[in-house]
C-alpha cells in the first residue's frame, strides 16, 4: 500500500498507494540514478561549487510479498 524511500538509512519520503499508481507499478521497473537539481531549489545553489560529481557505492532494493489473509 506505500513506497518508501531511505537515503543512508533513513525514511526520507513515503508515498501512499493509489488506484492510478498501481497500474504501474505491475510493470518492471528500473531505476535511474542522478544528481539532478529540482528548479524550485536552483535560487539556492551556489553556482561557484558547480559543477559537482555523484558517487555511489551501492543501491539496495526490496520489495515485500503480499501475504494471504
Amino acid at each position: 500500500g506505500r513506497v518508501t524511500f531511505y537515503t543512508d538509512g533513513l525514511k526520507v519520503r513515503t508515498i501512499k498507494m493509489n488506484r492510478w499508481m498501481e497500474q504501474f507499478y505491475k510493470e518492471p521497473m528500473y531505476l535511474i540514478v542522478n544528481n539532478a537539481i529540482d528548479h524550485r531549489y536552483l535560487k539556492y545553489i551556489d553556482n561557484s561549487k558547480l559543477p559537482v560529481s555523484l558517487e555511489v557505492d551501492w543501491i539496495r532494493v526490496y520489495t515485500l510479498q503480499k501475504t494471504e489473509k
